[in-house]
């Protein structure tokens, strides 16, 4: 049997706008969209030719090879929400040195020219360019490399901040990403 998946095109004006970091949630990804046209082939080697599988012995088959559930769709997650906490951290956050950020001007990182993907730590107020990405893309870890020289671990990206105080916070000491309710 031979199943051919082609990608569907996506209608205009059809494209749903992702809205948080989820799976199957509202306003995260829909991973029940069905993406992909199927057809399937059913070839017989003893006999040397095509069969039609639109015939009830055989299209019983091909409907209980279609719905089983390979290794690969059994690990997939069904339905996921990043739940973003505060962490230990937040709670000893001194900003008491950090200088103000004059975002008139042409922001960049302050060990390097980059200009996007910037983090400014939230106790020193030094701006920082993101991690490396494995492609080469990204930032050149200054982010990283400052909080690893000072112990200040808490970092907003830059851009990301809203006016109801939401933002992309992470924590270097804790590694992960946090919601900082002072922000």
């Amino acid at each position: 049997m031979n199943i051919k998946k082609v990608r569907k095109e996506e209608i205009v004006g059809e494209k749903k706008e992702i809205t948080k970091l989820a799976i199957g949630k509202p306003g995260g990804i829909d991973a029940e969209q069905d993406k992909y046209d199927t057809s399937v082939g059913v070839y017989c080697y003893k006999c040397a030719k095509f069969l039609d599988h639109r015939v009830p012995k055989i299209a019983s088959i091909v409907d209980s090879i279609l719905l089983a559930q390979s290794a690969y769709d059994a690990d997939q997650v069904g339905e996921w929400e990043e739940e973003l906490k505060p962490c230990k951290c937040v709670a000893s956050l001194d900003q008491s040195k950090v200088q103000p950020v004059d975002i008139t001007k042409n922001v960049k990182c302050a060990k390097c020219d980059l200009r996007t993907n910037l983090w400014l730590n939230l106790t020193s107020g030094e701006i920082g360019c993101g991690r490396k990405n494995y492609d080469g893309s990204g930032g050149n870890n200054h982010a990283i490399e400052h909080f690893e020289a000072s112990g200040n671990s808490m970092c907003v990206k830059l851009g990301t901040i809203t006016p109801d105080g939401k933002a992309s916070v992470h924590c270097y000491k804790c590694d992960e990403d946090i919601i900082d309710p002072n922000l």
